[in-house]
């Protein structure tokens, strides 16, 4: 039995008293850490939130507002991780995953005393983004849900008066008090059976791949060509978002209720000659190896450099453009790329005058 194992095992196998709410500070309230704040809040536990001046604390303020936690509940300005003597031993980083590294650099690698991070992804660890200094240990609790969803799940689990909802997570239990790890989950309202075991390395690739090769980078292109292709046959425009978005969703619904499979296997037999004859050419063209190929890409490095060279920019712009032909017409490009200068004018003035531009692009915290 590997360490994964014997952590789903030793969760199922503790008294509920193990999973009594604890405290814990959360770097960022973005749109994860806001549905942490406040799943956490409900379940019992006491947050410290750490965030910048602005906007953020706008935020933070607004969300203290709807929790209505009182002193379970407290918002600091990111600069008090370095020197709180209150600080939890327990710190979510539910930043941007981009951000993490220079964050923890930054605000919390000098602390003497022990303190065990929880990441949201693998990423900053298997790139190196994050490196923790003596007598502290990274864990991974990766929920497979966008914040809002994962809020809306726990508040029907609570409407309903279950102990935990259905989304499921992926866990890599790599600090010294693997309980946290496990009452994190529960107050979050996760339970041992939808907890995923894995190391950070493959909740990385896994996760990158499938959005680079479905989620984002096979839905949006093949919806833009779609849509176009509809377009310069004259189809009307409310017809198209029909076909198009309407009944994307209605099969992505089917796929997750009742798996690929069965979903396949309940579509009219002209749609699956179709999606047959149509998926025979995608292989034939290479798509299939080029999927294979992704994954060799991320596993060697390859994707991270292009990553930093940011050299994907120019495609993402073009893939825009499709989106926003696909959906508004060919005349609608224009008017997008005279903004787009705009703004490449506006941001590089701004930089040049500013001294203390970051270096890295941070998310909302």
């Amino acid at each position: 039995m590997n360490v994964f194992e014997r952590f789903s095992e030793f969760f199922k196998s503790q008294p509920r008293s193990e999973f009594e709410p604890r405290e814990v500070a959360l770097v960022g309230l973005g749109s994860q850490g806001q549905a942490w704040a406040l799943n956490l809040l409900d379940s019992g536990w006491t947050v410290k939130a750490y965030v910048r001046l602005g906007a953020s604390r706008l935020a933070a303020e607004e969300l203290a507002r709807i929790a209505k936690a009182g002193e379970a509940f407290s918002i600091r300005d990111i600069d008090r991780l370095k020197t709180d003597a209150d600080l939890p031993r327990l710190v979510a980083m539910t930043t941007p995953d981009p951000a993490i590294g220079e964050i923890y650099q930054s605000y919390l690698s000098g602390r003497k005393e022990p303190l065990e991070l929880v990441v949201l992804h693998g990423m900053a660890v298997h790139t190196g983004q994050l490196k923790v200094s003596r007598g502290h240990h990274v864990s991974m609790l990766a929920p497979k849900a966008i914040g809002p969803k994962l809020r809306s799940e726990y508040e029907e689990m609570k409407k309903t008066r279950r102990t935990h909802h259905g989304l499921k997570a992926a866990v890599c239990p790599g600090g010294s008090d693997d309980r946290a790890l496990r009452a994190l989950a529960f107050g979050l309202g996760f339970t041992s059976t939808n907890l995923i075991s894995v190391d950070f390395r493959t909740e990385t690739l896994a996760d990158w791949l499938s959005e680079q090769t479905l989620l984002c980078g096979g839905v949006f292109p093949l919806l833009a060509w779609t849509m176009q292709t509809l377009r310069k046959q004259g189809v009307p425009e409310r017809l198209i978002k029909e076909e198009c978005i309407t009944e994307l969703e209605l099969i992505a619904s089917l796929i997750r209720e009742r798996g690929p499979e069965v979903a396949f296997s309940k579509i009219s037999q002209l749609a699956k000659a179709g999606a047959s004859v149509f998926a025979h050419e995608l292989e034939r063209l290479g798509v299939k190896a080029a999927i294979e190929a992704q994954w060799n890409a991320l596993d060697s490095g390859a994707f991270e450099k292009q990553l930093a060279t940011q050299s994907w920019r120019e495609w993402a712009t073009r893939l825009e453009d499709d989106l926003r032909v696909a959906e508004h017409g060919e005349g609608t490009l224009g008017r997008a790329a005279g903004k787009r200068a705009g703004l490449t004018v506006l941001s590089s003035g701004a930089q040049a005058g500013s001294a203390n531009a970051a270096s890295v692009e941070r998310g909302p915290l």
